[in-house]
């Protein structure tokens, strides 16, 4: 048990016997059974505070309890005396104990228990007011059940708020892993098209057969790099960690170009605006990073003797503009699988941060593909 909770166990030990003691002292001639019925209600519900994670037993203490206060009530009835302030510190712990089962006890225990519990707190009253006829009895213990009520709603919203944020840290982490799932087709996948590049360098290139092999290894250390990555952030995810912290940003770029340019099939060049990598938030940085990655991806997959490819990112104002621009090929473009999923993923990414993507084939042959994002979407980071 954590100091925490037994602080908490002692505190609630405190209040009880402080009340006891007060109780006695306020009221000396109050009967001993109104006494002990008060004082285990009470023990019960600091019981019921202490265990309140253990949710079955909550249940079942608060059950067992209203039913020894709901027969002292009908049996001891009305008898005057000191038995006002002990009634009421008893009815104190029974809506608190109702309240803590509604909140946290399965519904199936949750609704038995608070409804014996709920019937106990209204048999309280006839022990305050004395009630000439079964239909006044009756009217007070509706009047009186209404504290029941309230204490139960109130468990059950605080049930309902508790249901709510777990499934939006649910939600939450869902949607983090579906960007990892992302980063795996715009990262693995363009480490994986380069390697098939190199492969065929090899093949058909006499003498090349030893570079295009040292390249094949440095971008499969790369990919491997990129998976370790990816795990790294799922296990990130249980901590609350977010997705976007293992992946490229705007200043990984020349690597990323260098990459593309190793292959030597397609001459790329890059033009990055000086001081913009500072100026961008975090998630604006990676979005840019994945759309040169899925640009340069395409052009590989789809137009591998394209006769340029050129990356540009720079600021427009307030928004940042990446676009990357491949001339035509020599042959007709290569029609290549492909489940598209990486232009959904980077059209909704683009538009979540408030810009424009389109991406489509250029008048003159080739094709573009064009991202504009405000600047200011997030802070930037400190």
């Amino acid at each position: 048990m954590q100091w925490t909770t037994r602080a908490r166990a002692a505190a609630i030990a405190v209040g009880v016997t402080a009340c006891a003691v007060a109780g006695r002292l306020i009221t000396p001639d109050a009967e001993p059974v109104v006494v002990a019925s008060a004082m285990v209600t009470c023990g019960a519900a600091a019981m019921v505070l202490g265990l309140c994670q253990v949710r079955r037993w909550v249940a079942l203490i608060l059950a067992v309890i209203a039913l020894v206060s709901a027969s002292v009530s009908v049996v001891h009835g009305y008898r005057g005396g000191g038995a006002g302030a002990w009634s009421y510190i008893e009815t104190l712990a029974l809506l608190l104990m109702v309240m803590v089962v509604a909140r946290n006890s399965p519904v199936r225990h949750a609704t038995a228990a608070g409804l014996v519990g709920g019937l106990a707190e209204s048999l309280l009253i006839l022990r305050l007011v004395p009630a000439s006829s079964l239909l006044e009895a009756a009217g007070l213990c509706a009047f009186w059940g209404l504290g029941a009520v309230g204490a139960a709603a109130i468990g059950t919203h605080l049930r309902w708020l508790d249901s709510e944020r777990v499934r939006s840290v649910t939600d939450a982490r869902r949607g983090q892993r579906l960007v990892l799932a992302r980063d795996l087709h715009d990262f693995i996948a363009h480490d994986l098209g380069e390697m098939v590049i190199q492969a065929q360098v090899g093949q058909v290139a006499p003498g090349r057969e030893g570079e295009a092999l040292r390249h094949i290894e440095l971008i499969g250390q790369r990919a491997l790099a990129s998976l370790s990555a990816t795990v790294r952030a799922l296990h990130e995810l249980d901590d609350g960690s977010g997705a976007d912290a293992a992946a490229p940003d705007l200043g990984d770029l020349p690597r990323i170009v260098e990459g593309f340019a190793a292959a030597g099939t397609v001459p790329v060049t890059l033009h990055v605006e000086p001081g913009l990598e500072g100026r961008l938030p975090r998630r604006v940085s990676t979005t840019v990073a994945r759309i040169v990655i899925e640009a340069l991806s395409n052009v590989r997959r789809h137009m591998p003797d394209a006769e340029f490819a050129e990356v540009k990112v720079v600021g427009d104002g307030q928004n940042v503009v990446a676009s990357v621009i491949n001339g035509p090929g020599r042959r007709a473009p290569v029609s290549a699988p492909t489940t598209r999923v990486g232009l959904v993923a980077l059209e909704e990414r683009v538009r979540s941060l408030g810009g424009r993507f389109t991406a489509g084939p250029r008048a003159h042959g080739g094709w573009q593909m064009v991202a504009e994002i405000p600047a200011d979407t997030l802070p930037a980071d400190g």
